[in-house]
């Protein structure tokens, strides 16, 4: 499984995020940076529970209950 795009809305102290990946490109290594506060490792905790969380029906339930009131998006590509 890889990555290809990560858009977080509102979520948490995360607003309006958006990070897109090449088809192609898996680095081993990603920088992220920002500013103390800037909500670097909220975005990694939110991409971990949603990868580790979304293919174990047993976990499903503590998904539901973070994302209580996050839309997520209809659309066939998410």
């Amino acid at each position: 499984m890889h990555l290809l795009r990560v858009q977080v809305p509102d979520f948490r102290g995360l607003k309006n995020i958006d990070i897109t990946f090449e088809k192609y490109f898996f680095p081993s290594i990603f920088p992220l940076g920002s500013q103390n506060g800037g909500g670097k490792s909220t975005l990694l905790q939110l991409i971990f529970v949603l990868l580790h969380c979304s293919v174990d029906d047993d976990k499903k339930p503590f998904l539901e209950n973070l994302l209580q009131g996050f839309k997520i998006s209809d659309r066939q590509d998410k």
